[in-house]
């Protein structure tokens, strides 16, 4: 686990944190740390690449199972 704070996971990724709030809402990521400083795993996420297209995004996380 490669822990990262919001700003430093943006620009690991090429999105905005807009986006990965969003993704962490919608259960594709998981969101770590306190409300006052929110961490994330680098290696839930794709890395950019400059002068590449954008990574996908990563599939919704199946919860329960059952």
């Amino acid at each position: 686990m490669r822990l990262a704070d919001t700003e430093a996971a943006s620009l690991y990724t090429g999105r905005g944190g807009d986006v990965l709030y969003r993704w962490a809402r919608e259960g594709r990521i998981r969101r770590y740390g306190t409300f006052e400083r929110r961490l994330w795993d680098l290696d839930e996420l794709s890395p950019h690449v400059p002068g590449e297209p954008l990574p996908r995004p990563p599939k919704p996380q199946v919860k329960g199972g059952g």
